[in-house]
């Protein structure tokens, strides 16, 4: 679908209404470019610890905090809390003025118990909650993106015996893991997510929860699901443990995904690496009890939705199998596979291998967003990144990194990875991790998703912006020589990048910004105490505009975000909705309007805040919706349908959404506009598409008496 001010067919035709006058805060500026300039803003960590790496991880979300803008999630799962050890903290970070809005800790704070196998640096380690983050999308139906978070060496008590920490043997699944899924709006627990096939001793690592992703809805309730690996998974459960080595059909550490309804937290359907690619029983087998933890089968886990891949109205799941191929464990074979499964069916849709083929590469070992790269061969189905993050560079560099794009739709067809392009790391080093982690984002504007990736490793300073027709390089961003940490022996450096997201436009200049950890940077004689930097595009006012590439000589400028968007939405490949209807209304029908129109069917969920003249601070109250009363909008949404247009006819559908204030909100207004002034209302209009995919647009209207 084109984009409205790029020669297309616009989704609303209002008379003398250009697409600039329907963008929230939009700029002159056109695309972003290479010589484009960024500020580099770096946040220290919420404790002064050392080696407390923060943050390890970060995931970005739709507005939580009320201001109109995208927030960011960041998490250390190695930050001390209450005296716990390893015990882990998430925090929110508001994408409008980066200010720390929130700290998530475990709901079931654990020290870990005293007898317990040690992680291989022989330390004890903890039950690290925030190994992992992910925002699935809206879970509960309250118009706000909610938040997963993985505890993978939390002991699950079993019910039975002695409990976590009492002599072997005791009723303890140790490092058996946990995820928890929180209210984005409030912070408050939504679900507690256990392990489908519960197992654990001093010999196994089922580690549930170190990875999470979003799966879409593939249950067809109109809520997100989750899907979530075990990549120490033994099947049949807890078979590793027996000695002196594992029964027959034991395969040790293969791993298992689960999806869990969103909306329940209930198991929905178990993913296992199929029947015919299995590794052989020897994968199991290890006599030395130290090593036996550490044997891999597969560690089958690391999973993603990229989108609806098959077009087949439910979005599809990546989970890589990253050990596959180990014969035996004294010659270790990390080729990899990854997998693409069907969300309507559960079948493998795509079997996907290294274009490359590298035995120690961690293939689809990755930290990579949802829905990301998206469609950026424009054929209308999403497409596919892997990465294998200890793959040898295309010189030899070892351990550099690669990564690839596939095509989607041709991938399903041949049943095996089809190549669209490579992102090339522009400075190859050795050991670097490039192309660990990735994020979609819109750079140039060019109506095709572009490419964000950073690296894991420590000695990294830069981050990096592909072009997602071609993957070529559109844009380096890395720290100031100020900030730079050099790698040494003994400390590795501040390892910019260890993961990084997309959020869209922060600053309100029309140009996409980006977010990256650097958990390596020494702070206050802490090593490794680490530091979360945000790269914000600085775009003068009056900069004339960039046209993207493949722009037709003469086509004007519009400017700003398209489509009645300010920034990016929680998904750039959901459906195209355009917001109108007066900019300014009048205070006397208790209501405002917004017209909503799209080319799609989808569903429209609204919230939105009212405030004072002069108080803007002091938010009046929230919409509430027609048939649900004067309830707050933030809790419950009222769900819109709109069709699509018939072939025959160019006309497109259109939904009046009016929102109704309070009495007290009415009164509160009124006493304040007495003198003429103008409240204001800012509107936040949600729409999901049939396959998951959603978009936000965002419209801010004046009141007057």
């Amino acid at each position: 679908m084109k984009r409205c001010g790029y020669g297309s067919v616009r989704l609303l035709a209002l008379a003398g209404v250009a697409c600039a006058a329907l963008a929230a805060g939009g700029t002159n500026a056109f695309a972003a470019t290479p010589d484009t300039a960024f500020d580099v803003l770096g946040l220290d960590s919420p404790d002064a610890q050392l080696l407390a790496r923060f943050p390890e991880r970060l995931a970005d979300s739709g507005d939580l905090t009320g201001d109109g803008v995208r927030d960011v999630f960041a998490s250390s799962y190695l930050i001390d809390v209450a005296g716990v050890t390893n015990a882990g903290k998430v925090v929110l970070f508001s994408g409008a003025d980066r200010s720390m809005r929130r700290e998530l800790i475990s709901p079931q704070l654990q020290a870990e118990a005293p007898n317990a196998f040690p992680v291989a640096s022989g330390g004890q380690d903890g039950p690290q909650f925030g190994f992992i983050i992910s925002v699935p999308g809206d879970l509960n139906g309250d118009g706000k993106d909610d938040l997963v978070v993985g505890a993978p060496y939390m002991d699950i008590h079993t019910g039975t015996g002695t409990p976590c920490g009492a002599p072997e043997p005791n009723g303890c699944n140790e490092n058996q893991g946990r995820a928890y899924a929180f209210n984005g709006a409030t912070g408050g627990l939504l679900h507690i997510l256990d392990n489908p096939n519960p197992q654990g001793d001093e010999g196994i690592f089922a580690t549930f929860g170190a990875r999470a992703g979003a799966a879409g809805d593939v249950t067809g309730d109109g809520r997100p699901d989750i899907i979530i690996g075990s990549p120490a998974n033994d099947v049949p459960a807890g078979c590793g443990a027996e000695l002196p080595s594992p029964p027959p059909g034991c395969r040790k550490n293969e791993g298992e995904a689960f999806i869990f309804n969103g909306a329940t937290g209930a198991l929905f359907r178990t993913l296992r690496i199929p029947t015919a690619d299995r590794q052989e029983e020897a994968c199991s087998f290890h006599a030395n009890p130290a090593s036996r933890p550490f044997d891999r089968c597969g560690n089958f886990s690391v999973g993603q939705s990229p989108g609806d891949v098959d077009r087949d109205g439910v979005a599809d799941q990546l989970v890589a199998a990253y050990s596959l191929k180990r014969p035996t464990f004294a010659t270790p074979t990390h080729f990899g596979r990854m997998y693409l499964f069907s969300g309507a069916t559960g079948a493998v849709l795509s079997r996907i291998d290294q274009p490359v083929a590298d035995s120690n590469a961690f293939w689809g070992l990755q930290d990579v967003a949802p829905n990301t790269p998206g469609d950026v061969n424009g054929d209308g189905a999403p497409d596919i990144y892997v990465s294998g993050f200890n793959q040898n560079g295309a010189n030899g560099e070892v351990d550099a990194g690669r990564g690839w794009v596939f095509d989607g739709a041709a991938s399903v067809s041949a049943g095996t990875g089809v190549v669209l392009w490579e992102p090339k790391d522009p400075a190859p080093q050795l050991t670097k991790g490039f192309g660990f982690v990735a994020s979609k984002t819109e750079y140039n504007k060019d109506g095709r998703p572009d490419l964000y990736v950073s690296n894991l490793q420590g000695k990294n300073t830069e981050t990096n912006v592909y072009d997602g027709r071609d993957g070529s390089l559109l844009k380096t961003l890395a720290l100031p020589a100020s900030e730079a940490q050099a790698s040494v022996p003994g400390n590795m450096g501040s390892g910019l990048g260890w993961s990084s997201r997309a959020p869209g436009d922060l600053n309100g200049d029309g140009e996409p910004d980006f977010v990256a950890a650097a958990p390596g940077t020494d702070m206050g004689g802490n090593r490794d105490q680490g530091k979360v930097y945000f790269f914000l595009s600085n775009v003068p006012p009056g900069t004339p505009p960039v046209a993207p590439p493949g722009t037709p000589p003469g086509t004007p400028s519009t400017g700003g975000p398209a489509s009645g968007q300010a920034g990016q939405g929680p998904d750039t490949e959901g459906p195209l909705i355009t917001l109108s209807g007066p900019v300014v209304q009048s205070l006397g029908r208790r209501s405002v309007f917004v017209d909503v129109e799209s080319d799609e069917d989808v569903s429209l969920r609204a919230t939105g805040t009212v405030a004072r003249p002069r108080t803007v601070k002091r938010s009046s109250g929230k919409f509430g919706v027609p048939g649900l009363g004067q309830s707050k909008a933030a809790k419950r949404a009222k769900t819109f349908r709109l069709r699509p247009a018939t072939a025959r006819s160019e006309a497109r559908k259109k939904v009046r959404l009016t929102l109704r204030m309070s009495k007290a909100t009415v009164a509160g207004l009124r006493q304040a506009l007495r003198r003429g002034r103008r409240g204001t209302a800012r509107l936040v209009i949600t729409a999901t598409d049939a396959a998951g995919n959603s978009r936000e647009a965002r419209r801010i209207i004046r009141i007057k008496p």
